[in-house]
């Protein structure tokens, strides 16, 4: 007979008694503290019975079922005195930084829908632990471009190109973008937004150039312009004819 009961706090939200066989048993507690297990066996006699006492610890990376986009996700780690954790959303390095405290939490913002791998390097005690962590919902919009027009200048200075802007983001990167079947000719120089609304104007020269060509913009999280957060739909680039 098996039984499985609390012995300190309350791992067990019941306890558990079970035939032998089967010679192995399963139990999930569900918080710290201890729990006793009890094997005893009638047959063959004399009876014979052994107990232990299991401590049931913090799990040393807890991490939640999912995040939410654009909204604070949490992971703790416990009993590691020195270390590092490190988050990540593809390319997006969403933390990474050293762990000094036996009870650590890493607060991260996952900015869109995907999958944020996590990394925890114990060196003191020597652990390591890995946590996959999916990222649900549907980010809000934080930058929001409008009246995207190109205006003819002359032949020599080509376009002028603009946009107005609403950014409740932060900073922004923004960029655009001139091409023709899709391949990028030229782009004009990265222009940084901070938070508010306004417009956006850009240059581009025809010298050089002939035929018809489409110009679109991205708005990016990052200078490197690795990120994209907005950009124009297909539907919505302007054609200009040089």
């Amino acid at each position: 007979m098996w039984l499985i009961k609390n012995k300190e706090g309350s791992p067990l939200q019941s306890t558990i008694s079970e035939t032998i066989p089967p010679i192995k048993v399963e139990y999930k507690p569900n918080a710290t503290g201890k729990v006793e297990v009890v094997a005893t066996c009638y047959r063959p006699e004399p009876i014979k019975s052994n107990r232990t006492t299991v401590e049931v610890k913090e799990e040393f990376l807890k991490c939640p079922s999912e995040c939410q986009a654009l909204k604070d996700c949490s992971c703790r780690v416990n009993g590691c005195e020195s270390g590092r954790f490190q988050a990540f959303l593809g390319n997006t390095v969403l933390k990474n930084e050293n762990i000094t405290t036996k009870t650590y939490t890493a607060t991260f913002i996952p900015e869109k829908i995907g999958t944020v791998d996590v990394y925890v390097d114990c060196s003191k005690p020597d652990k390591k632990a890995e946590a996959k962590i999916p990222v649900t919902g549907v980010p809000e919009v934080k930058f929001i471009g409008s009246n995207f027009r190109c205006v003819y200048v002359s032949a020599a200075a080509g376009y002028s190109c603009s946009i107005d802007y609403s950014n409740s983001y932060g900073t922004v990167y923004f960029v655009f973008f001139l091409s023709k079947t899709g391949e990028i000719i030229k782009k004009s120089d990265t222009t940084a937004v901070v938070t508010g609304s306004g417009k956006i104007e850009a240059s581009f020269s025809c010298s050089g150039l002939s035929g018809n060509y489409d110009v679109s913009w991205q708005a990016f999280s990052e200078s490197g312009l690795s990120n994209p957060i907005a950009w124009s739909k297909s539907t919505e680039r302007v054609r200009v004819t040089c």
